[in-house]
């Protein structure tokens, strides 16, 4: 079995999600075997907490107008559509897109209600 530890990577994780995987389906485990896999629990959610605190420490250095750019790219979302989405000209959009004009908190909270996310990712 795997050495109870901290889960240090992406390997280790992947480990302990296969062990967890083999002891949730039995039927009646025994003591130390329930032990066992809620420490896994444990040590996996720490895990996961770590990374997820990394990823948004990250994610507040990223300014409004690289998220735009961000999801714009992955969308495959062109200017055009953007003018749709915040009811400005074309030519507002482009400037917005190309750093030129600001996101206002109105842009934000219509590009929050379109891409399904807080507004606050535009704004910073």
């Amino acid at each position: 079995m795997l050495p109870l530890r901290p889960i240090r990577d992406e390997i280790d994780l992947e480990n302990a999600y296969e062990l967890m995987d083999r002891l949730a389906v039995l039927s009646k485990p025994s003591k130390d075997q329930q032990d066992y896999l809620d420490t896994l629990i444990m040590l996996t959610e720490a895990f996961d907490k770590d990374e997820n605190q990394a990823a948004l420490a990250a994610a507040d250095k990223v300014s409004g107008l690289e998220s735009l750019k961000y999801i714009m790219d992955n969308t495959e979302m062109t200017q055009v559509a953007l003018a749709k989405v915040l009811g400005v000209g074309e030519s507002a959009a482009s400037m917005l897109a190309n750093g030129i004009r600001s996101i206002t908190a109105e842009h934000a909270r219509a590009l929050g209600k379109h891409f399904k996310i807080n507004p606050g990712a535009f704004i910073r």
